[in-house]
């Protein structure tokens, strides 16, 4: 199976490696209340900053008691990238990310 590589990763402190299929899974299920998960949007965040200018930011969670910092500061980010999911910017900040399937289409899209 084809690895995700996240390299700079262990810069935001969670050591992600390459993900495997099955770990890259396992993430978008555990959604925003996981740091591995955040800190990977963070760092796909960090790359496409260093391709454009960009005003907004996130930043990786320490647990699930920051998980609606994130989301906030990813509406914004989503927001400035005109993203066209309506899913993703739309509706409760919190709810947006509720489900593996919202967690992978931010990821995958």
């Amino acid at each position: 199976r084809e690895a995700v590589g996240v390299g700079g990763a262990e810069a935001l402190g969670v050591s992600l490696g390459l993900l495997s299929e099955e770990n890259f899974l396992r993430l978008a299920e555990a959604g925003v209340q996981s740091p591995e998960f955040t800190a990977l949007c963070a760092q796909l965040v960090a790359e496409l900053r260093a391709l454009c200018p960009l005003e907004e930011d996130v930043s990786p969670t320490s647990g699930p008691e920051d998980a609606e910092t994130f989301q906030i500061e990813l509406s914004g980010l989503l927001q400035e990238l005109h993203c066209p999911y309506a899913a993703l910017t739309t509706g409760d900040v919190t709810a947006r990310l509720g489900s593996a399937h919202l967690c992978l289409q931010l990821l995958c899209r």
